[in-house]
């Protein structure tokens, strides 16, 4: 609006201050990271939206970063690849299975391999999408070995705590975001998995560095502001306060998203893709220092 009045008037008006530190966020979201990081995007109730909130912070992140960011489906129940609009070219769906088949002197090219949305991000599915066996820790490992250097950011769709590759997986993470919803069931059931990855997970640096989206699923949904929640999580880690960033951010109800199908960035809201930059900013600023 303001570079449409300036170009109506022959002005030049000052940003405004929302204006000012949406930029600040853009360029913090840019910033250089300089090893391979792992990001675990973590639920402790189905239900909350985690699939569609990692969707947005990856189309985020890549339209931002213009890089490539993976996102790795490990919950064998999730809907990651669902919620993926696929501009990829590929005839098939393809899983974290068909990756650990996957020969590199096959000839199949390893970005053949993904699901990419028109932002660039990069998704793979869990083996449920393609109706075969679930994979196990070491396979696992396999299929990570098998990642280009290129595109430092990998996003990965967490299973369920009681799932067996739960704990070596958040023995991995670099750094994690917690989703939830306001309602009080979905909130107590965070504090107890966090009491868990703090206590005998031994990963009590993951939980006091966390990013935590609280996600609007529907307009029946309670409004409750972050303030009133931060305490349920506990103080801001020390990175994200020097950065001025907050810890519990809020996602606002958004129609396109609550649709369930594929998420296209570009009908989401304005407002929406606002506050995943303020997210996206957030989870950057606790992966480069």
């Amino acid at each position: 609006m303001r570079g449409r009045l300036n170009r109506m008037l022959g002005t030049r008006l000052p940003p405004t201050a929302a204006e000012e530190a949406f930029e600040a966020e853009r360029r913090s979201i840019q910033a250089p990271v300089p090893t391979i990081k792992y990001v675990g995007v973590l639920h402790a109730k189905g239900g909350v939206g985690s699939s569609s909130v990692l969707q947005m912070l990856g189309n985020t992140l890549t339209d931002q970063r213009r890089e490539p960011v993976y996102a790795i489906d490990a919950d064998y129940g999730g809907s990651l690849q669902g919620r993926t609009l696929d501009a990829s070219g590929t005839n098939s769906p393809k899983s974290t299975r068909a990756l650990y088949r996957w020969d590199p002197m096959g000839g199949e090219h390893f970005g053949s391999m993904f699901t990419r949305t028109p932002q660039g991000l990069m998704v793979i599915g869990n083996p449920n999408d393609t109706g075969e066996a679930r994979m196990t820790w070491p396979e696992f490992t396999e299929v990570f070995a098998k990642f280009p250097k290129e595109g430092p950011l990998r996003l990965i769709d967490m299973p369920h705590r009681d799932s067996p590759l739960f704990g070596p997986l958040l023995a991995g993470l670099h750094s994690i975001v917690l989703v939830t919803t306001p309602e009080k069931d979905a909130v107590e059931l965070s504090q107890k998995l966090l009491e868990a990855i703090r206590g005998p997970m031994g990963r009590p640096e993951l939980v006091a560095s966390m990013v935590v989206v609280v996600n609007h699923r529907s307009p029946a949904d309670p409004l409750i502001d972050e303030s009133t929640l931060e305490p349920f999580f506990g103080r801001g880690d020390d990175r994200g306060a020097a950065a001025g960033l907050k810890r519990v951010l809020y996602t606002r109800y958004d129609e396109h998203l609550a649709e369930g199908g594929p998420v296209d960035y570009t009908l989401v809201d304005a407002d929406t893709r606002r506050r995943y930059v303020t997210i996206a900013a957030a989870v950057v600023a606790r992966l480069t220092v």
